[in-house]
C-alpha cells in the first residue's frame, strides 16, 4: 500500500478503514488535523532551505574546501545532501518567496530575530548537514563553523521544534535502513562526519547520535531490526563516558553490544588512516561490553591493591547479572577471577548477593501496599492452586503462567508447578526464600480474606487475568505500530491493525 510518505494518523485511519475498524472523527482529531497541516508547512519549508543550501555549497569554495580537506568525495556530497548557508539576507529572501505562513515560518527552527528585529539565518556561515526522518523527509539541521578559531560554538543543532526532537532521530538512518535490517546490526557513532566517511568506506549500516549518548528513544528505533550494536565514539573522555551511557541502555533490552576501539580521535580519522580493511578489522576485534567495562575499571583503580578489587567487581557485576547463557557467565567469572588474582568461589559468592540484593528490594511489606484488581485476581489464583491440587490443573488448563503481569508471580507459579504437595508442605518444597516468603505471604492473607469459601469463583478471576493480558498485548501493538512508524515501515502495521481488530471485538 502506498503510504509511505503519509502522517502517523493518517496511515493508521486508511489501513483501519481498510480492516474494518470505524475512525471516530472528534474534536481532538480536528485540532490534530490542523497541527499536522502546520507541520507540513514546516517540512516543506526545510526542504526548500535544503535546497537552497545544497546549491549555496556549490558556490562558495571555502565550503567545499572544508568537505575537501576532511576528505568527503562529491558522491557523499550527494548522498547526504550537504550544504553551506550564507550569511545575509539569501536564505530568508527565498523562504519567503515560497509565501509560508508566519507560525511556520516562526517554528521552523531556520531563524532567529537580530538585534534590530530582522530575521537572521540560523546557521549563518556554517556548513550544513541536513537531519531526515526515516523516510528522508528533513526534520532540521546540524551546522559547523569553517574556522576552529572562532569563538562561536563548533556544532550546532536545529532547537526542538513542531517536527524535530533530536532524542528520537538517528543521523543518516534514513539511507542505512536497508544496510541494518539485511546485516542484522548497525554502527553507532556520534557526528556526522563519522557517519558520512563511514558510509563512503562502504559501511552502510552506520548511524549518528549526533554528538550524545543514545537515548531510548533512538534504541526503540532500532530494537527488533538488529542483533548486534557496534559503538564507534570517539576516543576521548567525552566519547567513553557516553559509550557508558549508552551500554546502560542497550544492555537493559538485552541487545548485543560491542565497543570499537579508535586509534585516532574519532571514526572519521579512523576511517582515512586505516581504510576499509582497517576498520573491518576494527569491527571484528570490538569489545563486548563486559571486557570493556572491566577494562575501564582496572584502568581507573590501582591494581595492586586488594581493597580495590570490590571496586572493580561493583561495575561489572551488574553487567554480569543480567547476562542469561550460564556458559558466557562462567566464562566471564573465570577470567575476571584470574586477571584480578581472586578465586572463582568469591566472585560467584558477590554474584549471587547481587542478584539476592536485586529481588530483595522488593521486599513484601505488602500489607500497606493498595492494588489494583489485577494484582488481587493473580493472589487470589496464587491462593487457590497453593491449597488444591485439583484446581491447579483446571486452572492452568485456562491459564499460562505467562499471563501473570507480576514477574514474582509468575516466578511462584513456575515453582509451584515443578512440585507437588499444598500448603505448608509446599511452601517448604520452594527453593527459592524469596518465593518462600511471598507463598507464605498468601496462604496467611487468603485465609484472612476467606478465598476458601470462593474457590467456585476461580473463573472470574482467570477473565480478569486475561482482560488484563489482553489490555497488555493491545499497548504493545500500539507502541510496535509507533516504533515502525518511526522507522517508515508502514507496510508491516496492517497485521498490527488486523490482530487489533481482533482483539477489541
Amino acid at each position: 500500500m502506498q503510504i509511505e510518505h503519509a502522517p502517523f494518523y493518517e496511515a493508521v485511519r486508511t489501513i483501519a478503514e481498510r480492516s474494518g475498524i470505524p475512525v471516530v472523527e472528534t474534536a481532538e482529531s480536528t485540532h490534530l488535523s490542523k497541527r499536522d497541516v502546520l507541520n507540513q508547512q514546516i517540512r516543506d519549508l526545510l526542504y526548500h532551505a535544503a535546497q537552497f543550501f545544497r546549491q549555496s555549497l556549490t558556490q562558495t569554495q571555502n565550503a567545499l574546501g572544508y568537505f575537501k580537506d576532511r576528505g568527503v568525495t562529491e558522491a557523499s556530497i550527494d548522498r547526504f545532501q550537504l550544504g553551506f548557508c550564507l550569511g545575509g539576507k539569501q536564505l530568508i529572501d527565498h523562504i519567503r518567496s515560497k509565501k509560508p505562513e508566519p507560525e511556520a515560518l516562526e517554528k521552523s527552527g531556520l531563524f532567529f530575530t537580530g538585534k534590530s528585529g530582522e530575521l537572521l539565518p540560523k546557521f549563518w556561515d556554517r556548513v550544513t548537514f541536513p537531519i531526515a526522518d526515516a523516510r528522508g523527509i528533513v526534520r532540521g539541521f546540524g551546522g559547523r563553523i569553517l574556522d576552529d578559531r572562532s569563538d562561536s560554538a563548533k556544532y550546532i543543532n536545529s532547537e526542538d521544534s513542531p517536527v524535530f526532537n533530536k532524542r528520537f532521530l538517528l543521523y543518516g538512518f534514513h539511507l542505512a535502513k536497508a544496510a541494518i535490517q539485511k546485516s542484522k546490526s548497525v554502527i553507532i557513532m556520534e557526528g556526522y562526519m563519522d557517519v558520512i566517511m563511514a558510509h563512503q568506506y562502504g559501511f552502510h549500516m552506520a548511524v549518528g547520535s549526533m554528538g550524545t549518548a543514545l537515548t531510548k528513544e533512538q534504541v526503540t528505533t532500532i530494537k527488533g531490526m538488529v542483533e548486534t550494536v557496534y559503538l564507534a565514539f570517539d576516543n576521548d573522555a567525552a566519547g567513553q563516558t557516553a559509550i557508558e551511557k549508552s551500554i546502560e541502555l542497550l544492555s537493559q533490552e538485552g541487545i548485543a553490544t560491542r565497543i570499537l576501539s579508535m586509534p585516532k580521535k574519532d571514526p572519521a580519522d579512523t576511517l582515512l588512516a586505516v581504510g576499509e580493511a582497517g576498520f573491518q578489522a576494527l569491527i571484528e576485534n570490538a569489545l563486548p561490553i563486559l571486557v570493556f567495562k572491566f577494562q575501564r575499571a582496572k584502568n581507573r583503580v590501582s591494581q595492586n591493591r586488594i581493597e580495590d578489587v570490590p571496586k572493580i567487581l561493583d561495575e561489572v557485576l551488574p553487567l554480569l547479572r543480567l547476562e542469561r547463557d550460564p556458559i558466557i557467565q562462567n566464562h566471564y567469572i573465570q577470567n575476571f577471577a584470574r586477571e584480578l588474582k581472586i578465586s572463582e568461589e568469591l566472585i560467584v559468592a558477590k554474584l549471587k548477593n547481587i542478584l539476592y540484593s536485586a529481588r530483595s528490594r522488593h521486599s513484601y511489606n505488602l500489607s500497606k501496599e493498595k492494588k489494583n484488581k489485577y494484582e488481587l485476581a493473580e493472589e487470589a489464583l496464587l491462593f487457590f492452586v497453593a491449597t488444591d491440587v485439583a484446581l491447579r490443573t483446571e486452572i492452568f488448563e485456562n491459564l499460562a503462567a505467562s499471563q501473570f503481569s507480576n514477574p514474582d508471580n509468575r516466578a511462584l507459579v513456575s515453582a509451584i508447578l515443578d512440585v507437588a504437595g499444598t500448603d505448608l508442605n509446599l511452601v517448604e518444597q520452594i527453593a527459592d526464600p524469596i518465593l518462600q516468603k511471598k507463598l507464605q505471604y498468601i496462604l496467611v492473607k487468603g485465609e484472612a480474606d476467606r478465598l476458601t469459601d470462593q474457590k467456585a469463583d476461580w473463573p472470574q478471576y482467570v477473565a480478569i487475568i486475561s482482560e488484563q493480558d489482553r489490555n497488555d498485548r493491545i499497548e504493545i501493538i500500539k507502541k510496535e505500530i509507533k516504533a515502525l512508524e518511526t522507522r517508515g515501515e508502514e507496510s508491516k502495521i496492517d497485521a498490527l491493525m488486523q490482530e487489533l481488530k481482533t482483539l477489541y471485538k
